[in-house]
């Protein structure tokens, strides 16, 4: 296995654990920045190995993933917080089968 080789399976890898890091998480903000983690270091292996339709996808999912990023954080800032959940359900219950509220105050 050649050095440059080597660099991109550990970029690689390291996505992957970046993504896998994004769907254990439980709150937006941590998710949003595990996700942004992950583009970036998929846009670095897309890169080094001339995978156009990672390079392209991932290109397209970063800015996306900054700029719900950004408004986690302005709702954070402002005290608000968002469930995740369909609001329009009968029984106030997300997709996960959780119970939710439309917002709640952070304390």
């Amino acid at each position: 296995m050649t050095a440059p080789i080597a660099l991109a399976e550990f970029v690689g890898f390291a996505a992957a654990v970046a993504t896998v890091i994004a769907f254990c998480c439980k709150r937006m903000g941590p998710l949003r920045a595990a996700a942004i983690t992950a583009n970036l270091l998929f846009i670095t292996y897309g890169a080094l190995l001339g995978l156009l339709p990672v390079l392209l996808l991932h290109c397209v999912l970063l800015p996306l993933n900054v700029a719900h990023f950004g408004a986690c954080l302005r709702e954070r800032q402002a005290g608000v917080r968002h469930s995740n959940a369909r609001h329009e359900l009968p029984d106030r219950r997300g997709s996960c089968g959780t119970e939710c509220s439309a917002r709640t105050r952070i304390q």
